[in-house]
């Protein structure tokens, strides 16, 4: 219906990165990231039960996660799945280190393992996009349009900007848009 059409175009992009049956998962990323966020944050304030708490909730967000692969895309399913990974790291690393005042045993060198572990895990996070789109000659059309798509919007938003006198946020109108196409399921 018009009605769906105009969602779809004002919102169907925190969808549209998911398989049609996943439609849902951003809902529970954003919870997920509310958890951490507000309700451990005040959970044992400054204990080491406040970062097991989460990275109990990160760890079984990403067994979750790994049962499901709810991206349509196997790079933002890999992407995500080390982004968790690099969580669940740093999270058992800021547990290491509240220990660490408690039971002062560990030595330096096991922190610094734990520390270049977190390092790479978030460094590799960064450049699998880029391997991905040098490794799969399809993909690389396919970001080629994305990005062209991407650069178009934004110039209409600059030029729509440049031009409005009104200071209301601009949410642009489908016809200034370039047609993509949305998956209805």
């Amino acid at each position: 219906s018009e009605g769906e059409d105009k969602v779809l175009d004002r919102v169907g992009f925190l969808f549209e990165p998911y398989k049609v049956q996943y439609w849902y998962f951003e809902l529970l990323q954003m919870g997920r990231k509310f958890l951490i966020t507000a309700l451990v944050t005040f959970m044992y304030a400054g204990s080491p039960h406040q970062c097991a708490a989460a990275l109990l909730l990160t760890a079984g967000f990403l067994m979750i996660f790994l049962k499901v692969a709810p991206f349509a895309s196997t790079v933002f399913d890999t992407m995500e799945a080390f982004s968790l990974v690099a969580q669940c790291a740093t999270l058992f690393y800021g547990l290491l280190l509240t220990v660490q005042d408690l039971y002062p045993v560990a030595a330096e060198t096991e922190y610094s393992v734990v520390k270049w572990l977190i390092i790479f895990l978030n460094t590799f996070i960064f450049l699998l996009p880029c391997l991905a789109f040098f490794h799969d000659p399809e993909k690389k059309e396919e970001v080629k349009q994305k990005l062209q798509l991407l650069g178009s919007r934004v110039l209409v938003l600059l030029r729509r900007t440049k031009t409005s006198a009104d200071p209301a946020p601009f949410i642009p109108e489908s016809e200034d848009i370039p047609n993509t196409s949305h998956q209805h399921g």
